[in-house]
């Protein structure tokens, strides 16, 4: 095994133990508690630190539905089968004990495919369920909704049937959520054509009740709850502000709301505790919420607790004020096993004597939140704290404006993380090459000089650093584009005009307003240029690429529309069907690929510029140290670890795992072992198996039923790496950062150009004016 792959291994392997170091850790810290002595849960006195638990002979099958009722937790998972006699489903439903053991398992077989919506299991053990059923295979008929109860044997003792009462859901677009009281009730979201509504049946008269919501409501699967006392909320989310919204059963109208205060991807789900009546969970932190006093307690951290991808996990509160959480395998895995975590509460003992730093950024990718768990377990002087100002109230953007506030005025986090190039270049970072030409290990000859020049800002200084970049260009065969000696706009206006028998000379994805982003973004034109605030749209060429734009697709919803119908872009130009396709090249087998498909005949001639073809350098997540820190040499801890060689973190790509890496020694491993194996966790083993990489294909017959196409990749050959290598060493920069205001700018006025309102000469005059209205105002905030 070489030595490259040989620490991917260690480094997957490291994540698997790093569950079991904080279980020692927790039974080491229980055995000097006096577990009488913890009864608050505030989350800068206490940390809940986690015991995960393999669920027995469960697999990778994802649950329907999860309740924590009375100190237990209960699952339901339903297995499909189907012959050509048959088409059944069995439904299993597990109960665990607070420590993760099986207490009883039950199986209720039906003779027709059965998908359950709402589930629960009622103070006497009884199980109750909402479903919808299908007397076929045909899974666009609506199915038959209905209700049941089975004692814990698996008899059925009631079952209803609700179809006529919900003819008005029967068409939904998506069953969001089913809630069960304890008495039978029903509250249901759905979402359609109409919005978000919410459809309760009442179990005494049976008869059936529609309320509306906001559209922002239901951003996660747990939106609505039912607590003890059998009250049914809702948490509505609102552009300016969240509130739990109540509603009477009996009425069948809203009756009361209560503020919350948490992140706009949250859920709710009810507490056994006593000091709470509902848990509340955003991307960042849990909170404990009483209805009566409307106080909201932040319990913890989940950072802190080393799980950081929670979508669609079911989250529950013991009566001891233990945590229950429920969700896929965490980790760097192909293979998605459900896992179930036990967090308890402990004394803050790994604060004594850390120094806090604040991450902050929009968006912050599961693998960065990764880090941060491995350097606050390692790391003995600093601990850090994420703030993620997408979960501000209005969104992302809303978020953005906010971070950027923040730090104009000489606030903001001590670690700022810039995904999707949305910051704007100059701000109030440190310059990092000091810290870099400062460090024992790290040196700039480690890394791609041209990668460095990029990231420099106007004035020279590295503001911000990424350890690995994606590359933008266009492929093509040495029969569509191996003839041309300088490949400019000029030449690929030529291309486009001259392909009059292809339907889509250059992608079916490509979208007329992409089009034109791509080529004002990397084309070297001049077109835009954030280093000065200078925008050059008022010019013959920029007028060609308008009337080029014409030819492509002009809403997102045609796009789909065509690649529905038309095979892979690749597969349509080894056919002639297609001449080129432009793409952002996310890690070394994307290029792989393409080299495995078109052997020698591959040419990788990068986007049109003044000067020929050149390849583009594009970073997805960048991190920089804020000016105002009070502790830059402890943010710099952190960040370093991105840029050491071989290590779990510089392995993964600041913000995911994909990129080149800017380190050089990283890249000729990758180069090396090409093609990299990839990694499955055998759950019943522990144990990594190696898998070959292959990719997928679609393809599509002559009657137009699409088909897969299998590639796998085999060693790259020596010509191969030497073109890789080229292409890697003269990328540039080329590019303006994301801007949504700019690129709305572009598109403001492209309808009225394509309905023939207004010239081309016309649209591009008035984008000229906007977007450099725009960049003088931005130039003055900067």
């Amino acid at each position: 095994m070489s030595s490259y792959k040989a620490s991917v291994m260690r480094k997957r392997i490291l994540t698997i133990f790093i569950c079991f170091f904080v279980l020692l850790f927790t039974a080491c810290a229980k055995s000097e508690i006096d577990e009488n002595s913890v009864t608050t849960t505030y989350f800068d006195t206490y940390i809940y630190l986690s015991n995960p638990v393999v669920l027995p002979d469960f697999g990778d099958i994802k649950p329907e539905a999860v309740v924590v009722q009375n100190d237990r937790i209960y699952y339901c998972y339903v297995e499909w089968e189907s012959s050509e006699l048959y088409s059944r489903t069995t439904l299993t439903v597990v109960s665990l004990t607070v420590d993760g053991h099986e207490s009883w398992r039950t199986q209720v077989p039906f003779d027709q495919y059965v998908n359950i919506k709402g589930f629960r299991i009622k103070d006497n053990d009884t199980i109750a369920v909402f479903a919808m059923q299908w007397n076929t295979t045909d899974f666009g008929i609506a199915g038959n909704y209905f209700y049941a109860e089975y004692d814990i044997e698996g008899t059925e003792l009631v079952k209803k049937y609700y179809t006529e009462l919900l003819q008005d859901l029967a068409h939904a677009f998506d069953i969001l959520q089913v809630v069960i009281t304890e008495s039978g009730n029903i509250a249901i979201t759905a979402h359609d054509e109409r919005g978000i509504t919410l459809h309760i049946i009442n179990s005494m008269n049976e008869s059936v009740s529609e309320l509306h919501l906001n559209a922002d409501t239901h951003r996660s699967a747990n939106s609505m709850v039912a607590t003890k006392d059998d009250r049914v909320l809702v948490l509505d989310i609102h552009e300016d502000d969240t509130v739990l919204r109540e509603v009477d059963l009996i009425s069948k109208s809203w009756v009361s709301t209560h503020p919350v205060n948490c992140g706009i991807s949250s859920a709710v789900f009810p507490a056994g505790s006593t000091d709470f009546d509902l848990i509340i969970s955003d991307r960042d932190y849990l909170y404990g919420y009483s209805l009566q006093t409307n106080e909201q307690t932040t319990l913890l951290s989940w950072v802190e607790t080393g799980l950081v991808n929670l979508q669609d996990a079911y989250i529950g509160m013991f009566s001891d004020g233990s945590i229950s959480v429920l969700l896929q395998q965490q980790g760097n895995y192909d293979s998605q096993g459900i896992m179930l975590y036990i967090l308890n509460p402990f004394p803050r003992v790994d604060l004594t004597g850390k120094i806090t730093l604040t991450l902050g950024g929009v968006h912050i990718p599961n693998e960065t939140l990764e880090a941060v768990v491995e350097f606050n377990l390692n790391n003995t002087a600093y601990r850090i704290v994420v703030e993620d100002y997408a979960q501000f109230a209005g969104g992302w953007e809303a978020g953005l404006t906010r971070l950027q506030i923040d730090l104009m005025t000489g606030g903001g986090p001590d670690l700022i993380l810039n995904s999707f190039n949305m910051l704007p270049e100059q701000g109030p970072y440190l310059d990092l090459y000091p810290f870099i030409d400062n460090d024992p290990v790290i040196n700039r000859a480690d890394f791609f000089s041209n990668f460095l020049l990029a990231l420099e800002n106007s004035d020279g200084i590295l503001p911000m650093i990424t350890n690995g970049v994606s590359i933008r260009t266009m492929i093509g065969t040495a029969e569509t584009v191996g003839h041309i000696d300088k490949w400019t706009l000029s030449e690929l206006l030529a291309l486009v005009e001259g392909s009059s028998g292809l339907s889509h000379p250059i992608g079916t994805h490509m979208m007329s307003l992409l089009f034109i982003s791509d080529i004002v973004r990397f084309s070297g034109m001049g077109f835009l240029d954030m280093h000065t605030y200078t925008a050059d749209l008022d010019n013959a060429a920029f007028i060609e690429v308008l009337e080029l734009s014409r030819k492509f697709p002009r809403t997102w919803e045609e796009v789909g529309t065509i690649l529905r119908s038309h095979p892979d872009e690749y597969l349509r130009i080894l056919r002639g069907e297609q001449a080129l396709r432009a793409v952002t090249l996310f890690e070394l087998e994307d290029y792989h690929l393409a080299a495995e498909l078109f052997g020698n005949d591959l040419q990788v001639i990068g986007f049109p510029s003044i000067n020929g073809g050149v390849h583009i350098i594009e970073t997805m997540v960048e991190m920089g140290i804020n000016a105002s820190s009070e502790h830059p040499d402890g943010a710099w801890e952190f960040l370093r670890g991105f840029l050491l060689p071989a290590t779990p973190s510089s392995m993964v790509y600041m913000g995911s795992n994909f990129g080149f890496p800017l380190r050089i020694d990283l890249f000729e491993a990758l180069v090396a072992d090409a093609p990299a194996p990839h990694y499955i966790l055998d759950l019943s083993s522990g144990n990594l198996v190696e898998m070959p990489p292959t990719h997928f294909l679609t393809d599509m017959t002559a009657a137009g039923t699409p088909i897969s196409y299998e590639v796998t990749l085999t060693p790259m050959s020596d010509v191969a790496a030497n073109n890789l290598r080229s292409i890697v060493t003269s990328a540039q920069s080329g590019y303006a950062r994301y801007s949504p205001e700019l690129w709305d700018i572009i598109a403001g006025d492209l309808a009225a150009f394509y309905d023939d309102a207004k010239t081309a000469e016309e649209t591009a005059q008035i984008m000229q004016n906007r977007l450099q209205r725009y960049l003088s105002e931005q130039q003055v905030i900067n």
